[in-house]
Parts: structure tokens; C-alpha cells; sequence
């Protein structure tokens, strides 16, 4: 091949672009220097805190509560206690305090956290209501019929709970509740209403009445001078009563007492049965 052919083939191809360096490329993939201290400083502070969340600083270390007085100081330590240990951050607050308004003599709870380890909890209990005298025991009821506390038959009351009425439960053992449970809502809401019953309302002179319950005529008013027992019954057993029908069957039975003493001297009268008002026994 002669020159000129050698030459024309030379000269016939296009100029390569020179290509990007190597660094370049890599450069630009790599994160620049201000991502990557921002990562390193992500990382430092998700190690940070999980070594806060995990380790000892913030762990509860001390538990206290206050503002129980007919609530079991061992079942507060109990759900308190159980916390002793648990990192502040991971507590969950809402819980612990659902687990203390299960409490029968709770009414509320706060919850309370403080550094370096402290758990601290108050408690607002319920109102007592009457006292439920059984033969087990003093039961301090609420109005919800919650059994706030259980105190010995031989205890005298003083002070708040010696102002409560009083409903002496004459029952066997296996028919009462024992502290931590609740007595049925119609049991309670009948005491309350013959507690609250002023006698001149059924036509009597007594100073005072008594409300008591057992096995065979239920709810029975008694008066101490003149001497006089009615017996009332149970409410709210048949699935027929309702709230609306027991009252009205109340009102109805103290109705019958009324007329019974407005046609008797009530000294005269010893016993009454009215459990069914419409059908009155009575007694001298």
C-alpha cells in the first residue's frame, strides 16, 4: 500500500473525547463530607440512646406511693413494685396507672417520673358509703358497691367510718363478697335508698331505723323503739325486675306499711311481711 493510501486511512477516524477520570466518578457516588459526619453523628446518637435506654442511669431505682388508706399497701407495692428496674423511657405511664384504677378503692391515680430513677405514685380513693357488717367482716363499701376494705367484726369503727350507716348481713359466709369484689348494684342501691328512708315517711315514730338482710325475707327495716321488723324481700333476682319495677315495688311495699300504721297503733305491731304489698301479713 502506497503513502498516501496509509495516510488517508489514518486520517479518515473521528478524535476520542477524553473520558472522566476514575476519582471523579468515585467522588461522585461517595457521600460528600458533610453527609458523612452527619451519618457518624446519627449513629452516635442512636448508640447514645440506646445505651441511655439499656443502661443503669435511668433505670427505676426507687418507687413510692401515697394517698391509700383502705387500698392494700401490699397490692400497691405489688403493681408499683414490679416496675423497679425498668428504664424511665421505656415506662409506659398509661399501663401503670389502668392497672391501679383496677383497684377496688381507686377512684383515680397519677403517675409521676422524676431523675435519675424515681416512680412515684398517688392515689385518690372512692368515698365510702355505708359499711356492710357481715360475718366475716366489716366491709367498707363504696357507692359502686366496690368492697374497699375488710376490717374485723370485732373492731370498733371510728372517726370517718363511724358516721357510715350500717347494714348488718345476717347471711352465710358463702353469700357475701370478700374484699376486692363488689356487691350486686340492685343490693346496693335498695340499702341506700332504706338507709336515706326518714321514718315519718312510712308513718312511724321511731327516732331511728336499722336495715338488715338474710337468707329467707331479704331486706328487712327495723325499729328499736317502738319494736318493729318489716321484712321487704329481694330485688332485681327474677331477670323480669328491672331497676324501674324494683323501686316501684319498693314504693309500693312502703306504701303498705304507711296504711298499715295509719290503721294500727304502731306499738301494737311486731312483725310485718310485705315482701308481696299487695298481700300485707302482720303480726301483734
Amino acid at each position: 500500500m502506497s503513502g498516501r493510501g496509509r495516510a488517508r486511512r489514518r486520517g479518515s477516524g473521528h478524535a476520542r473525547r477524553p473520558g472522566i477520570p476514575i476519582w471523579r466518578r468515585l467522588g461522585g457516588r461517595l457521600p460528600s463530607r458533610g453527609r458523612l459526619l452527619a451519618l457518624l453523628a446519627f449513629a452516635a446518637a442512636l448508640a447514645g440512646l440506646v445505651t441511655l435506654v439499656n443502661g443503669p442511669w435511668l433505670r427505676i431505682s426507687s418507687v413510692a406511693d401515697a394517698g391509700a388508706r383502705y387500698t392494700s399497701a401490699a397490692a400497691v407495692d405489688e403493681i408499683v413494685g414490679s416496675y423497679r428496674g425498668t428504664s424511665l423511657l421505656a415506662l409506659d405511664t398509661d399501663a401503670l396507672r389502668h392497672r391501679l384504677l383496677a383497684l377496688p378503692a381507686v377512684a383515680n391515680a397519677r403517675v409521676e417520673t422524676s431523675l435519675p430513677g424515681t416512680l412515684r405514685v398517688t392515689i385518690d380513693e372512692k368515698k365510702p358509703a355505708m359499711v356492710w357488717r357481715t360475718q366475716l367482716g366489716l366491709l367498707v363499701t363504696a357507692a359502686d358497691g366496690s368492697v374497699m376494705d375488710s376490717l374485723p367484726t370485732s373492731q370498733v369503727l371510728s372517726g370517718e367510718l363511724a358516721r357510715l350507716p350500717v347494714v348488718n348481713d345476717a347471711r352465710p359466709p358463702a353469700r357475701i363478697p370478700r374484699a376486692g369484689e363488689t356487691l350486686p348494684a340492685a343490693d346496693v342501691r335498695i340499702a341506700e335508698r332504706l338507709l336515706d328512708l326518714e321514718p315519718k315517711v312510712i308513718g312511724s315514730r321511731a327516732r331511728r331505723l336499722t336495715v338488715s338482710v338474710d337468707s329467707v325475707y331479704g331486706f328487712m327495716l327495723e325499729s328499736p323503739a317502738p319494736p318493729w321488723r318489716a321484712a321487704l324481700g329481694f330485688y332485681q333476682l327474677d331477670p323480669a325486675e328491672d331497676m324501674t319495677a324494683a323501686d316501684a315495688r319498693l314504693e309500693q311495699q312502703l306504701a303498705a306499711i304507711r296504711t298499715l300504721f295509719a290503721q294500727r297503733q304502731e306499738w301494737a305491731v311486731s312483725w310485718l311481711d310485705v315482701r308481696n304489698p299487695g298481700k300485707v301479713y302482720w303480726a301483734p
